[in-house]
């Protein structure tokens, strides 16, 4: 038997149920709360079969069923100005019944602004689920609403489905109002108090989190949050069994996972987690070396188990507090399972004050200095790196950036097509010194050794005194890969401290750069005066 339940932000109504016939509008009555359809499918690959449609061409809403190439069934949404959205693929008989419920905003009738027993938030939310299993989420305004609601049709023309449903109705019914109650697990109902100086945003968030068995290759929502065209997510990647990886993605953009991590399912961890989606707006980017409060909302950063497993900066939108859901992908994100299939035993707000430190930490590793006379400059650097293993022509990459906007010295790399690469240095408002192309295999791990001026203490300083070998260091550029020189000239440093020196992240905002290295870096290591400047004129 399947069964389809929709809620919607109307009244409650009674019971009711028969036969319904393709092309045929659904009761008014029904309309008024969850909606409950039992229903059985016919086979037809590939095509979908309507099942729930509002409107007509060029402003309507579609909800279909669809079987895979693969002989799996998919719950489909085709709304004219909003997208298509596809749940994961499921097993499913044919020629049988199955259950599905469905939240969907667009059956508010015109006007109806509250709804007695249901929240008022379900009115911009579409959600599905199938022999009790939740598959489809998405958030989003429905600017149509009806009080007609035709069942069976393709009353918008989709190219998606077939003109009719193929397969027979037992039931139409109202659903369990309760359900509908827990489709929405807010964020904010789970954190009551507020932190100082964040007002109704969470801010960084702790979860005490289980993970499920049987997931390897899928991916489940963490925290979501925002709207079509500006929403942001925090995810886990289960590559197996016993590993997994935490991941982040923004809307517009594909996102970031962190390096594998070992799990054993149904025990207990603490996840942290910081974005900037999960923080009020905020003006301009920062400049490194500014305090961790400033810096905080522009630094994705996760811990797991009390180590650092992500930390970098990420384009993340401003998202409203009652907007950010607990385990559910409200998005619709294709590639993302609707809902997460472990457990949250505990969800609790962090202290923004600590968290920063340990966050821009991870960020922004400060790399000691040899001794003290190096007055908290590290020297020369070696950075062991995975360039990525997918990387865009004509894009390029941080290394190491050192100062800020407008006075800042930048090693980076820039992609070229077919598998080369050059590498340049840059100071801004001067010409760069560039490295002859160089033939690197996406996603292959390297060494890189890095010495120029802004690294060291500035020119003058007492440092040099009785080191005569590093009389000409604070304008020696040097860049070896994998022990080769590639790079050496002689390019005068701007005048950094030793806390305006990045790894992998560009706040300085140079042009030649992106705002952050798409590969990973597995080390860094501070070096000295190990290196030699061997530079030339």
């Amino acid at each position: 038997m399947a069964v389809i339940i929709v809620a919607s932000g109307v009244m409650a109504f009674a019971a009711g149920n028969g036969m319904l016939r393709p092309g045929q509008a659904i009761e008014p009555g029904l309309l008024a709360g969850p909606l409950r359809l039992t229903v059985r499918l016919s086979y037809d690959r590939g095509r979908g079969q309507p099942l729930l449609a509002i409107g007509g061409p060029g402003q309507g809403s579609l909800i279909f069923w669809l079987w895979d190439a693969d002989g799996q069934a998919r719950i489909g949404v085709d709304d004219i100005g909003q997208g298509l959205s596809y749940s994961p693929p499921f097993s499913a008989a044919v020629d049988e019944p199955h259950q599905l419920e469905i939240v969907w905003g667009a059956l508010a009738p015109l006007g109806a602004l509250t709804v007695p027993g249901l929240p008022a938030q379900l009115r911009d939310l579409l959600w599905v689920s199938v022999d009790g299993r939740r598959l489809l989420y998405r958030k989003q305004a429905f600017p149509l609403r009806t009080q007609q609601v035709v069942f069976g049709a393709n009353v918008i023309g989709s190219g998606t489905s077939a003109p009719f449903f193929n397969g027979t109705v037992a039931m139409a019914e109202r659903g369990d109002a309760n359900q509908a109650r827990q489709a929405v697990m807010h964020l904010t109902d789970f954190l009551p108090e507020l932190p100082q100086g964040l007002g109704a945003h969470p801010g960084p968030i702790e979860l005490t989190v289980s993970l499920p068995q049987g997931v390897a290759g899928h991916s489940e929502p963490l925290i979501s949050g925002g709207r079509p065209g500006a929403a942001a997510l925090f995810y886990v990647h289960y590559d197996g069994e016993r590993h997994m990886r935490i991941g982040y993605a923004a809307w517009g953009w594909e996102g970031i996972l962190s390096e594998a991590i070992e799990y054993q399912p149904g025990a207990a961890y603490s996840l942290r987690l910081s974005a900037g989606f999960l923080y009020p707006p905020v003006g301009a980017a920062p400049q490194a070396g500014e305090p961790a409060p400033r810096l905080l909302p522009f630094i994705l950063w996760v811990e797991w188990a009390g180590r650092a497993v992500l930390a970098t900066t990420a384009p993340s939108p401003s998202v409203a507090p009652g907007d950010l859901v607990l385990g559910q992908n409200v998005l619709g994100w294709n590639w993302i399972e609707p809902a997460f299939g472990g457990l949250f035993s505990r969800v609790a707000r962090l202290d923004p004050g600590r968290t920063g430190a340990a966050a821009v930490a991870a960020a922004f590793p400060h790399l000691p200095s040899p001794d003290g006379s190096w007055a908290g400059y590290p020297g020369a650097v070696r950075l062991e790196v995975t360039f990525p293993t997918h990387w865009l022509p004509g894009t390029g990459d941080p290394l190491v950036v050192a100062g800020t906007t407008g006075v800042a010295d930048m090693v980076y790399v820039s992609y070229e097509e077919d598998g080369r690469l050059r590498i340049s240095m840059d100071r801004w408002g001067w010409s760069a010194l560039v490295s002859p192309s160089l033939a690197i295999a996406p996603g292959s791990r390297h060494v890189l050794t890095i010495s120029m001026g802004a690294l060291f203490p500035p020119e003058g300083s007492s440092f040099y005194s009785g080191r005569p070998a590093l009389a000409t260091q604070p304008e020696a550029v040097r860049v070896d890969l994998d022990g080769r020189t590639v790079l050496a000239g002689r390019q005068p440093p701007s005048h950094v401290s030793p806390g305006q020196i990045a790894y992998g992240i560009n706040l300085a905002g140079g042009s030649t750069s992106g705002p952050r290295f798409t590969g990973r870096i597995i080390r860094i290591e501070s070096l000295g005066d190990r290196v030699a400047p061997e530079a030339r004129r």
